[in-house]
């Protein structure tokens, strides 16, 4: 009998054994899986806040997309007007060049009057008045009318003698070709 005691001892010692390592390994299964819903749960939240933030994502892609097609417009209306103010611009050159060489040709045309004025004028250095000039060659601009109600006097070139004082600022016959000049630069619009 004592083989069979000895035997059921044996049988429990083992299996005090056998449940003393499955309570160990209930135990640390245990353990890995609370650490396993614990991370479960921080991965839950990490989906919350990726979901989150691609929301901020696709919000922020929408206002740059506005942003850049309000752009394009300011771009595009801007456009338009610095082409529109390029043309109007051109054009200004282009009537400032115009009138740069009307304004030559103007100032050419007196000079050429004052020296046949100075020419022609008496020894005393000053020139003849308006109605005792003698008549300039064939070429040269005549004498003006001294008379105020007079129709203007065109020589044959087509120049209107009357617009040309207008424009130089002349009333008199005694102005120096530089005052002339000056004249001219002033009454120019």
């Amino acid at each position: 009998m004592m083989s069979g005691i000895a035997l059921g001892l044996a049988i429990d010692a083992v299996l005090a054994i056998m449940l003393f390592a499955a309570i160990v390994v209930g135990l640390r299964v245990h353990r890995r899986l609370a650490e396993v819903r614990r991370a479960q749960s921080e991965l839950a939240d990490l989906v919350v806040q990726l979901d989150r933030a691609t929301e901020k994502a696709r919000n922020a892609v929408g206002e740059l997309k506005h942003a850049g097609s309000e752009a394009r417009e300011i771009l595009t209306s801007d456009m338009a007007r610095a082409r529109s103010l390029a043309d109007e611009l051109s054009l200004i050159a282009e009537a400032g060049d115009n009138l740069a060489t009307r304004l030559e040709t103007r100032l050419t045309e007196a000079g050429r009057h004052i020296r046949a004025q100075d020419k022609s004028a008496p020894s005393g250095g000053r020139r003849a008045p308006a109605g005792e000039r003698s008549a300039a060659p064939r070429g040269e601009v005549p004498a003006r009318s001294s008379a105020r109600g007079a129709p203007p006097a065109e020589d044959d070139r087509g120049f209107d003698d009357a617009a040309d004082d207008d424009l130089f600022g002349r009333d008199d016959t005694d102005v120096s070709p530089q005052e002339a000049i000056m004249a001219a630069l002033r009454n120019v619009r």
